[in-house]
């Protein structure tokens, strides 16, 4: 939530960055939440003296510096280990991109040099299909133009062909 007002904050003896921090927190955003007013949520507000009626723990200012020193740094370590995951996955894009072009070009296994070149596999693959159709093909002509007679000679049948 974003007001519309801007206001300057004077804080005596206490660390600036402390009470930005704990404004940020879940806690921080309870209390301004249930402070704040206007019937829809993106129009709500809160009055100076409503945001001034927040009840903020303060502890001793040494212990404040200390609190936004354990948060800075695990914002640090956060936005390193970020930093790191972004790298990682365009090293892996890379890596994926790597391999295939590896396995176009055949450079993933030890090749034979008897083994023959793709082209005549697929030219040989492409005739056995030829073949295999061709002779479907013919078997489909041959049963369309046969026909056969059922007949029942000495109690069994027996199929003739008419040709």
């Amino acid at each position: 939530m974003l007001s519309d007002k801007v206001w300057r904050i004077n804080l005596i003896n206490v660390n600036k960055k402390y009470v930005h921090y704990y404004l940020k927190s879940a806690s921080g955003r309870k209390e301004i939440e249930t402070r704040a007013n206007g019937n829809q949520a993106s129009m709500r507000n809160i009055s100076q003296k409503a945001f001034q009626d927040i009840i903020i723990p303060i502890p001793p200012i040494k212990e404040q510096y200390e609190i936004v020193r354990h948060i800075e740094d695990a914002l640090d370590t956060i936005n390193s280990i970020l930093t790191h995951k972004q790298a990682t996955l365009e090293e892996l894009n890379q890596l994926d991109r790597s391999i295939l072009a590896k396995a176009f070009r055949g450079e993933l296994v030890p090749q034979d040099p008897n083994d023959e070149p793709a082209a005549v596999l697929l030219e040989r693959i492409r005739a056995e299909r030829e073949q295999t159709s061709s002779n479907k093909q013919r078997g489909k002509t041959t049963r369309k133009n046969s026909s056969k007679q059922l007949s029942i000679a000495h109690g069994r049948p027996e199929v003739n062909d008419l040709e």
